[in-house]
């Protein structure tokens, strides 16, 4: 998912498929790499190939990793509710193959959908819940991601300090690991922090980083995202022309990608 070249490679295997199922299931592996990248129209057109497909047919399992995929669309949209609707019947009814590392999918997915609910109670446990089966199977790059979705909640709760070490080691992490996607979220993170610790000249020049990374990667979601925390930076250091300025470029992005999740703050 981290590579540019996953979406023309999940594309090419669902050409590649000569049955059915096999097709469906690689029309979701599909949806998930478009959604990594923001593309939640493109996964929209997947997800009603497949719904159409599975109407009224036993597949349980892949009827659970489309309502999954559903759920993570509806997130992109800023429909919460109807999220964490879905994740909640997933907890309640999945039974299929794979159930653990399914289940921690579902957990990390709905942990990181809680927070814009405001629920950071709960959000923390299903990080953690995650987080356990992730250390067991022992998979870095979601270990990685549930110490960033913890340090995010720790963040928002005003521990600093608690938040700074989780998001210096996904930056130490995904520097070794070379993923610019990645990377860009993590110096953006760490440029809100700075933000918060008022330390403006240094927000400033780790979320430039994290706006170059996603210019270079085409990533319009996270360069509005990398513009509306330099704006932050500007206003801080009570330089208005610069905040206005990428406060407005900040909504051209956000509208341009139809993520609506930030707009309501700028």
């Amino acid at each position: 998912h981290g590579d540019t070249l996953a979406e023309p490679l999940a594309k090419d295997l669902v050409l590649s498929q000569t049955d059915e199922v096999s097709q469906l299931w690689a029309r979701l592996n599909l949806v998930g790499v478009v959604t990594y990248f923001g593309k939640h129209t493109a996964a929209e057109t997947q997800l009603q190939i497949v719904q159409d497909a599975i109407l009224g047919r036993d597949l349980p399992e892949l009827r659970a990793h489309f309502l999954l995929h559903s759920a993570m669309v509806h997130h992109l949209r800023s429909n919460y509710s109807t999220a964490d609707s879905i994740y909640s019947l997933l907890f309640r009814e999945v039974d299929i193959d794979n159930v653990g590392q399914f289940r921690a999918l579902l957990a990390k997915e709905q942990a990181n959908n809680l927070r814009y609910l405001g629920d950071h109670e709960t959000s923390l446990i299903k990080w953690y819940q995650a987080l356990e089966y992730y250390e067991e199977v022992e998979d870095s790059a979601s270990i990685v991601n549930c110490i960033q979705g913890v340090g995010i909640i720790k963040f928002l709760e005003n521990d600093l300090i608690a938040a700074k070490n989780r998001f210096d080691l996904s930056l130490e992490f995904w520097l070794k690991k070379g993923n610019e996607k990645e990377l860009s979220f993590a110096y953006n993170l760490l440029g809100l922090w700075n933000y918060g610790m008022k330390n403006y000249a240094k927000s400033i020049e780790l979320c430039t980083l994290s706006y170059q990374l996603r210019q270079k990667n085409n990533d319009i979601r996270g360069q509005g995202e990398s513009l509306n925390n330099l704006a932050l930076a500007y206003a801080g250091l009570k330089n208005w022309d610069q905040a206005l300025k990428y406060f407005r470029l900040s909504l051209q992005k956000l509208m341009l990608g139809k993520d609506l999740r930030q707009i309501p703050t700028i």
